[in-house]
Formats: C-alpha cells, structure tokens, sequence
C-alpha cells in the first residue's frame, strides 16, 4: 500500500504570561490579617462602581433625580435617607461551617443538631440567610427584596457591590436596587485576518486524575474503558499519531495545550491526608517505602504524560486541589524536582492558579476550579457573575484559603487588556521560536495512516479578544457572555478522568469545541 508523505506543520502562536501578580515573593509573611484583604479589594473598586461609566454610576445618575445622594461611609447612613452606598458584602448563613461549633459538636455529638453548622453539607443555602453591607467606617443589614431567597441565593461573601435604598427606623437598609461593577472594559480589536478553520487551537483539560486504577475510574468513561486508555489516545491525537488527515491537520492547529489542575486523583490525595491523619508513619516519623511509592507514582506517569506532549506542542500545567502545591490561592507552579523529563523540556512551563496569558492576541483567564467550586456550596452563582463582580475569587479568603495579602487583591480584574500586534513581529517570531524546539519529532504512524511531519509555521495573529475558563467541572459548558460591548468567551472545563473530554478552543472566532476520546464504535 503506498503511504502517502504529505507534511503538516505544527500552528505556532505568539505567548505572553501575564499572571506574575499571582507570583508570590520569597520572604512573604503570613502575620498579617485578612482584613487587609478586603480593604484592599474595595479600595481597588469602590472607584469603579463611583464612575460614571459603570452600570453602576448610571444607576446612581438616574437615582440622583428621584432624591437618591450617595453616602460616602455606611456610618453616616440616617433614619428615612434615600442613599446609594459602596460595600463589601458578607452573607450571613445559619448552615455555614463554624470552627467552635465543630469542636462542640466533637465533645458532644448528642448535641449536633442542636448547635447546627457543624459542616459536612454539600450547600450551606436556607431560607434564613441574610445580607450585610460593610466598609471601614461600620456595617448594616439589607432589607427589602435583599430579605428573598431568590435574591441572597444569587450572591456570596467578598464581593462589592452599589446598593440602593432607604434605611428604616430599626437601622435596616431596605434596598430597592444593587449593582455590580460589571464587565471590565476592552479597547477597541482589529478585524480577524485568515480563515477561522485555519486558526490555531488551544486544548484545554483539567482533572487527568493520575493515581486511580483504570478498574475505579471505568465505570465513568463513555465506552466503559479506563481512564489510561483516553489518555493514550489523547496523546496519539494531539502528536498527530492516529486520525485520518482531516483530524490530523487539525491537531497540528494545536498551537498550546494547558492542563488545568487535579492531575492527581481525589482518591489519591484523600488516602494520603488520611494517612497523616492517621499517623500512619515509620518510627523515625517519615512515611513508608509503599506510602512513598503510592505518592511518587501518580507523578511519575504525569511526568511521562506531559514529557510526550511537551515534546511536540507547549505544555502550560496548573496546580489543583488535589495536586502537591499550596493549598492557598493563588497557587504556586509546581516544583521542578516533581517532573524532571518535563522540566527538561523547553515547551513545557509550569504555572499559577490562577492562570493568566495572552495567546495569539488573545487574553486568556482561568483557575483549576477552586473558586467555582467554592461559591456552589453558598450560592447559585455562576462563572459568569465572577465577571461581573471583576472578581476571580470572590469569597476568599472568607471560605476559600488564599494568601493574607496586605498591599493589593490580585484576583480583582482590573481591566480586559488586549494586546495588538503590528503586520510584522519578526523579532518575536525568533523569540517564541527560541522558546521552543525549532524542529519537532516526526510522528510514527502506521502504514494505513498516511505519514505526517510536524513543524513549525509561520505565526498567526488575530483579532484580541478574552476566554475565562474554570476546571474541573462535571461537565463541558460554553457561551458567550456579553455586555456593554465586551464580549467574552465562557469555559466550564469537565474533568477528564470521568468524562475522557478536553476542550479545543480556536483563537480566532473563540468557539470553544468538546473533543472525547474513547474507542467505542
């Protein structure tokens, strides 16, 4: 049979990491209060919501004819003032976890159902949840439409909001409207350039799951095999190994690949916290050789995972709630020493949580789905809401660990930037192909597929625009949420090792496709 030798060249798209906010510095104290935290957040936005650019601002311009004055500090708040006031919100929740009411209720289980709040819930959400808005000067209670579950079950702790109303003889505010800062702006973008179907791609995936058996993990794939299986063949797709020369060309449109967190299985990091919680160590206070063994390996088959990869397209890797980094956010890039093949490699880079970059003009925002996460258990709130509080990580530090920083929020989002790019950037053509292998591996394919070599081409730029994306999530969602002219692209990322999909999203019309690997027919 004759094999035919056509040549497909790797995409390669410019790459700017714009997450160095996230990075913390040696020497960092952790003595300091969280207060600071929240200062620093509503200081970073109260500006914002003033503005009378913002949702907000206009709301306050069309208040002021109808007797509404903005109060500058909730301490100066009267009896009968009709007000517009900026805070920060904290929601009041009977369910939510108390540590005084887990240590009682560890001395007394009896009284468990009398104490309440102990945790172990899956939500925390009741009928009789309440809102208070703060800032330095003092704090009130929300009154009026903010009393309805419908409207507390929309929103959480840390985020800052305009609230308009009136406050009543009992100190009750009673509000009749409230706003978010909204969308960050974007500058004006080019027109897009070239034929969307020759774009270049970005495949996201979160939740590899490394460390559970193929056994455990089966009987949640789509055709019934293990996890190992998609992951092999996720590899062969993205290294142009299997497929026919339409599925081949286009994994060679893959010009990034970024892993978004939990590359090791819950089960996994759940055996090893109950190991040390266990006191499950040798005499001399370190794990065993099998306890140590049953760690290292998960990291090892993930290093070899992301070697194969790293080899033939950039790797960006995020840390995850089950993965060996810090547990506060912003999470750190994970230690070089936990992937030598990887590290070796110069596509491969590790990252924060959150992750941020700009790709082909493109600027890109995500987290591993802490924050996301998190807010389900209080809230109905989506991914998109994040947006319009310009906020990554609203309720931290309240119920989410993070970092007590003292000098700025970095989760706040203060702007959409978009980067433009000139016709010509051969000076950065060099630079990203410095950065990376100037000649990739050929693929061995078999002699029923034909022959394709993977290479570099020529940079392609496009249109800037913005994708947020969260991790981890039971299953792939995607729209485009729009708003006074900024549009963004919205990514619920599923975890892999349960739904064998990742997500290609192409960096010029910023559709955002499904792709599940399996081998039923």
């Amino acid at each position: 049979m004759e094999v035919d030798s056509s040549t497909c060249t790797r995409a390669v798209a410019t790459f700017s990491p714009t997450g160095g906010r996230f990075l913390l510095r040696a020497g960092e104290s952790y003595e300091q209060q969280y207060s600071h935290v929240y200062q620093k957040r509503l200081t970073k936005l109260k500006p914002v919501l003033l503005s009378a650019d913002s949702a907000a601002g206009k709301a306050m311009a069309a208040a002021a004819a109808e007797g509404y004055a903005v109060c500058e500090r909730i301490v100066k708040l009267r009896a009968g003032q009709k007000a517009c006031v900026v805070g920060c919100m904290f929601k009041d929740m009977v369910l939510r976890p108390n540590p005084l009411k887990r240590l009682a209720a560890a001395a007394a289980p009896e009284t468990v159902a009398a104490v309440g709040g102990a945790g172990g819930l899956a939500q925390y959400r009741s009928d009789d949840d309440t809102l208070i808005l703060e800032d330095a000067s003092g704090r009130v209670r929300l009154g009026g439409e903010a009393a309805t579950k419908e409207f507390t079950d929309g929103l959480v702790t840390g985020i800052v909001v305009m609230v308009q109303g009136v406050c009543d003889d009992e100190g009750i505010f009673v509000v009749d409207k409230l706003c978010p800062a909204g969308f960050a702006p974007q500058p004006p973008r080019p027109a897009a350039s070239g034929d969307a179907s020759d774009a270049p791609l970005v495949l996201v995936l979160s939740g590899l799951g490394f460390g559970a058996g193929d056994d455990d993990a089966a009987a949640a794939l789509p055709d019934g095999t293990g996890v190992g299986n998609a992951l092999h063949l996720l590899t062969d797709f993205v290294c142009g190994h299997v497929g026919g020369p339409a599925e081949q060309r286009r994994a060679a449109r893959i010009a990034r690949v970024v892993i978004a967190g939990e590359s090791v299985s819950r089960e996994l990091a759940a055996e090893s916290a109950g190991a040390k919680s266990a006191h499950h160590y040798t005499a001399t206070g370190s794990l065993t050789k099998k306890q140590q063994r049953q760690l290292c390996e998960p990291m090892k088959q993930l290093d070899r995972f992301i070697s194969e990869l790293a080899a033939t397209v950039p790797v960006d890797l995020m840390p995850g709630a089950t993965d060996p980094a810090n547990v506060m956010m912003p999470q750190q890039p994970l230690h070089r020493c936990l992937l030598p093949m990887s590290t070796a490699l110069p596509g491969y880079r590790a990252t924060t949580n959150p992750y941020s970059a700009t790709i082909a003009g493109v600027d890109v925002l995500g987290h591993s789905g802490q924050p996301l996460h998190d807010m389900h258990r209080f809230s109905t709130a989506s991914l998109e809401d994040c947006l319009t509080w310009r906020h990554i990580a609203p309720t931290a530090p309240n119920s989410l660990p993070c970092y007590p920083f003292s000098t700025h929020d970095p989760f706040v989002i203060e702007s959409s930037p978009c980067v433009e790019y000139p016709p010509v950037l051969r000076h950065q053509q060099h630079a990203v192909r410095a950065a990376h292998p100037t000649t990739l591996p050929a693929c061995s394919l078999t002699a029923h597929t034909p022959r394709v070599h993977i290479s570099p081409s020529p940079l392609l730029l496009f249109a800037p625009r913005h994708v947020y994306f969260s991790g981890n999530a039971e299953a792939f969602r995607s729209h485009e949420a729009v708003e006074d002219g900024v549009a963004v692209r919205v990514i619920e990322v599923p975890r892999f090792c349960t739904t064998a999909t990742a997500v290609l999203v192409n960096l010029q019309t910023l559709e955002a496709t499904p792709i599940t690997f399996g081998t039923e027919l």
